[in-house]
């Protein structure tokens, strides 16, 4: 598929089949989400997705316009710095998933870079006792 033909695909899909870190028992290891539309996604492009209380890291299979009969969450954001497999490792990884009965994240995965299954949550503490918390400015 072209670049051309891949973004013409990406702005007009609603859905998208993702493969999930840690997917939940008897989804195949794919679950939908509903692609916001600010977004632009490809095949092969990690993001992160909420499942259940968390966010999981999760990579695209397949956009698509088939409205689920359930209700979806939309994906929370991309990979930062953004990040997608090229066509070839990510037809290799679903090959992989189908013919060892793996899941299709864990056969992917070895073709993502390394140190990118965490996300890095800033937070800050106060450690001065003595200011007054009411006189801080929200951020």
């Amino acid at each position: 598929m072209s670049d051309a033909a891949e973004s013409a695909e990406s702005a007009s899909c609603a859905y998208a089949e993702i493969a999930v870190e840690r997917g939940m028992p008897g989804s195949a290891g794919a679950l939908t989400y509903a692609v916001p539309a600010d977004m632009d996604l490809i095949p092969g492009q990690a993001v992160w997705v909420p499942l259940r209380k968390k966010l999981a890291l999760g990579i695209v299979l397949r956009l698509h316009d088939d409205a689920p009969s359930f209700a979806i969450r939309p994906i929370h954001a991309l990979l930062d710095p953004p990040f997608a497999l090229d066509p070839a490792r990510l037809e290799a990884g679903v090959w992989l998933a189908r013919e060892t009965a793996s899941c299709p994240f864990a056969a992917l995965s070895p073709f993502l870079p390394p140190g990118r299954s965490q996300r890095i949550a800033e937070t800050l503490r106060l450690i001065d006792p003595t200011i007054d918390r009411a006189s801080l400015t929200p951020t």
